[in-house]
């Protein structure tokens, strides 16, 4: 049975279910790093999250190159995984980042490494991916989700980008420092009015399929293109 983490803080109550992922999101400057900040407290940390190892990760978090990757190449343990990540990246070998400065994007995947072979038991992520470009953090997410699964290890992030909400187990709507929604990702794809109320997007297939539904071509929700295609090809050849 999974375990879960009841989270009361700054007069928000909600739920972590381990293993899985939740994401935070909501418009720009509604508050949501600010809570993850608060929330990874010290003191925060002991009472949301007894016994557990959690780290903190954002698009500020500091980047201390040398230490970074001299702690990696010193990681016996992790080493295959450390170069599948790299190989992701086309990068070689750790050594080589010694003689050029990583681009923002590498050095988000250098600190994302640096923490992760750590072996937390919880992620806090607020936008820690942001400077990745989308082919390159599509597999790195992808991987990483597979590896929380397989670990069982949580993962609380936010981000701005739309199709980051795809790897979302539980979605929460925060805005104006307060939750306005809880629910699965198939419950979020449901709140269109909510979504358009605070200027934010769904990712591509669901936009889709919502622009789709008004012809009345589906009878239930369909939030993939490929199945999209395959029920309307269906639908035809039907006919």
């Amino acid at each position: 049975m999974m375990n879960s983490y009841s989270i009361k803080l700054e007069k928000q109550q909600f739920s972590l279910v381990s293993n899985e992922w939740t994401c935070l999101t909501g418009p720009v400057g509604s508050g949501k790093s600010k809570f993850l900040h608060n929330l990874t407290k010290k003191e925060n940390v002991k009472n949301f999250f007894p016994q557990e190892k959690v780290v903190y990760l954002s698009d500020r978090t500091f980047f201390p190159q040398e230490k970074v990757i001299k702690t990696l190449l010193m990681n016996v343990e992790d080493q295959k995984i450390i170069e599948k990540i790299l190989k992701l990246f086309n990068i070689s070998s750790l050594s080589t980042l010694f003689h050029f400065e990583p681009s923002i994007g590498m050095c988000q995947v250098l600190l994302f490494l640096y923490y992760y072979i750590q072996h937390p038991t919880v992620f806090v992520l607020d936008h820690a991916f942001s400077m990745i470009d989308p082919y390159h953090k599509e597999k790195l997410l992808t991987w990483f989700k597979k590896e929380c699964k397989k670990n069982h290890q949580t993962v609380l992030f936010t981000s701005l980008e739309a199709e980051d909400l795809l790897y979302a187990d539980q979605i929460i709507l925060y805005a104006e420092e307060q939750i306005k929604f809880i629910g699965t990702r198939k419950e979020f794809y449901q709140e269109e009015k909510l979504v358009s109320q605070y200027g934010l997007e769904y990712p591509f297939d669901v936009e889709l399929y919502h622009k789709l539904k008004y012809y009345n071509v589906f009878k239930r929700p369909i939030y993939n293109r490929e199945r999209m295609i395959e029920h309307l090809w269906e639908s035809k050849n039907q006919k």
